[in-house]
C-alpha cells in the first residue's frame, strides 16, 4: 500500500508520499484536516485519472491512511478538493499535480464504528418462496471486529477473497441494522470495486468504453466479453482461494422463438453506485437487436460478501418478448428447486468447471434451457436474474440451495459512520 491513501485513491495506483503541508483545525466540535502536496503517478495517463478520481470523492465518506503520521489515519468526509494541472511552465512535470483537500474528521477506529442500514424482504417471485424461507445475509469488510447483529443470532461464516477471508453472517434479520468496527487500512478490503479502462474508480465518472470495465467483490467478478470491444456477452468468474477460475460466458437472446437475435454489443456504460458495500454499473444499447428503434438497459449489481451478481434488464418498446439468458456455447444444466419453493427457480451447471458450477436464478416465470445452460424468461419487458456459483465440496451457506435462498432474501444496505 502506498504511503498516502485518500479513499480509494492510492489503493490501486501509487500516489507518492509528497505531502508538504498538513493542518488540523478544531472549531465548534468539528475537526478539519487540510492536506496539501503533490499527486504523483507512474505515467501521465494514470496521473490524469487519479486527479479526476480524487475530486470524484467529494461529499463522500473516505478512509484515510498516511504511513508517516498514523495520527491522521481515520474516517472523514472529503469536503473539497483543488487540483492544478501545472505549476508555472511545468505542465504535468514528472506526472505530478499539486493538490489541496479539506476533510472533516469523523474519528479514528477507536472513536467511530459503522452501522449498516438494512432494507429488505423476499423478492416478489413466481415460485412460492416467502420471507421466512429465504436466507438474507450481510458482510462487513475483511478484518472487521465487534460485529453486533442487533438482537438477532445469524451464523458467522467465511468466504475467501484476494484480501483475505471475509466474515459474512448467514440469515440476518430484514429489520435490524448491524454494527461493526474496522480500521481505516481495512475499510476497503473485500469491498465491491468498479474498474473502467483498468483503473479503480472512486466515484461515478467513467470513460464510455463498454468493452473495458469490471465489477468485483473478490468472490464474484463480472466483465464484458470481446477483448476490449464489447460483443454483448458477459463473463462471470469466481475466486477459488488463490486465483480467479475459468470464466463462464453468458449471452442475452431477444425473442428466441422468432427473432432469435443475440444482443451483439452495448453502446454505453456508466457507474450508478460505487460504495464499499455495494456497486452497480449500467449498460445501454440502442436500436438493436431488431430493426425497430428500441432501448435495452442492463444493470449489474454486486454486494460485499455475495456469491452472486444481480442483473436487471429493461426493454423500452412496450412489447413483452421472451428472453434467453444462456451460455454462449451450449453447456448442459439441470433445473433446480431450492428448499421451500413450489417450482424450479433456475438451473445449475451439470458438471463443475475448475471446481465451480454456475447457477442462473430468476424470480419470474421461466423455463429451463438445460441444453444451452440457462433460462428462458416468459414474456417480459423488464426482468431480473442472478448468476452465482457453487464451489466444489461447498459447505453450509455456499451450496446451490443456499445461494438461491440468499438471492431471494433481497437486501439493500448503506453504511454510515457513528460515534461509539
Amino acid at each position: 500500500m502506498p504511503a498516502l491513501v485518500i479513499g480509494r485513491v492510492g489503493l490501486d495506483a501509487t500516489m507518492a508520499d509528497n505531502l508538504q503541508d498538513v493542518q488540523v483545525v478544531g472549531r465548534d466540535g468539528i475537526r478539519t484536516v487540510t492536506l496539501k502536496g503533490f499527486l504523483n503517478a507512474t505515467t501521465l495517463a494514470l496521473a490524469k485519472e487519479l486527479k479526476g478520481e480524487l475530486a470524484a470523492q467529494t461529499g463522500r465518506l473516505v478512509a484515510v491512511t498516511w504511513a508517516l503520521d498514523t495520527e491522521i489515519d481515520g474516517f472523514y468526509v472529503l469536503r473539497n478538493v483543488t487540483i492544478k494541472a501545472a505549476v508555472g511552465d511545468r505542465v504535468y512535470e514528472n506526472f505530478s499535480f499539486p493538490f489541496t483537500c479539506t476533510l472533516e474528521r469523523l474519528g479514528s477506529e477507536g472513536e467511530v464504528e459503522f452501522q449498516s442500514l438494512v432494507t429488505g424482504t423476499v423478492i416478489s417471485n413466481s415460485h412460492g418462496l416467502i420471507a421466512s424461507e429465504t436466507k438474507p445475509f450481510h458482510a462487513p469488510p475483511v478484518g472487521a471486529l465487534a460485529y453486533n447483529p442487533a438482537g438477532t443470532s445469524p451464523t458467522q461464516r467465511q468466504r475467501s477473497t484476494p484480501d483475505g477471508n471475509i466474515d459474512w453472517y448467514d440469515n440476518i434479520s430484514f429489520t435490524q441494522d448491524p454494527q461493526w468496527s474496522v480500521t481505516a487500512a481495512n475499510y476497503y478490503k473485500g469491498a465491491v470495486e468498479v474498474y473502467h479502462k483498468t483503473v479503480l474508480r472512486a466515484g461515478f465518472s467513467a470513460p464510455n468504453d463498454p468493452g473495458d470495465w469490471e465489477l468485483s467483490n473478490g468472490i464474484v467478478r463480472v466483465k464484458p466479453s470481446g477483448g476490449g470491444t464489447s460483443d454483448g456477452r458477459i463473463l462471470v468468474a469466481f475466486w477459488d482461494g488463490t486465483d480467479w477460475d475459468a470464466e463462464f460466458s453468458f449471452k442475452t437472446v431477444f425473442d428466441p422463438a422468432t427473432t432469435n437475435a443475440t444482443i451483439s454489443a452495448w453502446h454505453f456504460v456508466s457507474t450508478i453506485r460505487n460504495d464499499a458495500e455495494s456497486g452497480s454499473i449500467r449498460l445501454v444499447r440502442d436500436s438493436a437487436p431488431s430493426t425497430n428503434s428500441n432501448r435495452h438497459t442492463l444493470d449489474i449489481s454486486l454486494r460485499r460478501g455475495a456469491r452472486f451478481a444481480v442483473f436487471r434488464h429493461r426493454y423500452s418498446r412496450g412489447t413483452t418478448p421472451a428472453w434467453d439468458i444462456i451460455r454462449n456455447t451450449n453447456d448442459a444444466a439441470v433445473a433446480f428447486t431450492p428448499t421451500g419453493a413450489s417450482g424450479a427457480t433456475g438451473v445449475e451447471d451439470s458438471v463443475a468447471t475448475s471446481g465451480f458450477k454456475y447457477i442462473v436464478m430468476t424470480p419470474v416465470a421461466h423455463s429451463a434451457r438445460t441444453t444451452e445452460g440457462g433460462v428462458r424468461i416468459t414474456s417480459a419487458a423488464a426482468f431480473s436474474y442472478a448468476i452465482g456459483g457453487e464451489i466444489a465440496a461447498a459447505g453450509t451457506g455456499d451450496t446451490t440451495d443456499d445461494v438461491n435462498l440468499q438471492f431471494f432474501g433481497w437486501i439493500s444496505e448503506r453504511d454510515r459512520a457513528i460515534r461509539r
